[in-house]
């Protein structure tokens, strides 16, 4: 078996350790579609993990930085990175969006203490809806002139999701991303603590910032019918059950915020009628107009796109 092989399986060995969700839903794909998927995959949970499992801050900004110049073309770090930006320099955006990901993970070496909505659309923006738009470019989605701007929103409304199912998880790297405009301006250690006071604030922040995500997660569905036919179901798998566990959280109160919220394989297998209905009804249904104020907080953002 050759080296190009082997990494692919090592690749879908890291989806389907890291998102049972995405992995599932990835096997819906083409081979070569889940194949691009799993590399970009890879890229973005190494970048990820190499601010979350950093030990010392100044080295992880350091190698961070080379990761960015590789993709610009400047240096040689990893064979991962130079795949990565083979498949994303020619879609729309070109290495934008992989350097605003990369950029934007850097900032949670830093102390994270997102003061309003605004700013958390932002940083959604950068670690997920710039995962969208690679996306867009490795389904090789139709129209991308308007396909982009759902594929961001679905981005964002699924890292909302991770952000509220996380809240307990965060806090204990030292980080609280629900703003202090709705919540007060909660420390990480006191969200530790769970006082009552601390208990009811985060209930209502994670309520609130679910109903947000609720209409990122319509306009990212919106965007459906944009997508080869091949690869709507399975972008539409991964948005339902990702969006379900908001869902859960909204059912239960959010009263189990400490612990992480799962959707069971059984209900996922229980969605898949909603989803095949929802791949319908977005892909033959009357076209929907992105709407602009979603976009609002990241107008600069998208602008360097262009």
């Amino acid at each position: 078996m050759n080296r190009a092989s082997n990494e692919q399986k090592l690749r879908k060995k890291v989806l389907k350790k890291n998102s049972s969700t995405f992995y599932l839903a990835g096997l819906l794909l083409p081979k070569k579609k889940l194949d691009k998927a799993a590399t970009l995959y890879s890229f973005c949970r190494w970048v990820d993990d190499l601010a979350d499992e950093a030990k010392d801050s100044y080295r992880a900004h350091y190698f961070l930085g080379k990761i960015n110049s590789a993709l610009h073309g400047d240096l040689y770090v990893d064979p991962l990175v130079s795949e990565t930006r083979t498949l994303i320099k020619s879609g729309f955006g070109g290495i934008a969006p992989t350097i605003q990901l990369v950029n934007t993970v850097r900032s949670d070496l830093s102390e994270v203490r997102i003061d309003t909505v605004e700013k958390l659309i932002k940083y959604c923006y950068g670690v997920a809806g710039t995962v969208g738009i690679m996306m867009s470019s490795i389904l090789e989605t139709k129209n991308v002139s308007k396909a982009w701007k759902h594929a961001v929103d679905l981005g964002i409304a699924m890292q909302l999701t991770n952000i509220c199912r996380d809240v307990y998880a965060d806090a204990k790297l030292d980080r609280r991303y629900l703003p202090a405009e709705i919540i007060g301006d909660i420390t990480p250690a006191e969200i530790l603590l769970l006082t009552k006071y601390n208990d009811k604030a985060i209930r209502t922040g994670i309520k609130q910032i679910l109903h947000i995500a609720e209409k990122y997660y319509e306009s990212g569905l919106n965007g459906l019918r944009y997508l080869p036919f091949g690869c709507r179901l399975a972008i539409c798998a991964a948005a339902i059950n990702y969006r379900e566990i908001g869902r859960l959280l909204l059912k239960r109160k959010c009263i189990s915020w400490r612990a992480r919220s799962f959707v069971s394989t059984a209900r996922k297998i229980s969605l898949l009628i909603t989803i095949v209905i929802k791949v319908t009804l977005k892909s033959l249904g009357k076209t929907a107009e992105h709407d602009k104020t979603l976009h609002s907080p990241i107008i600069s953002e998208c602008q360097s796109l262009r």
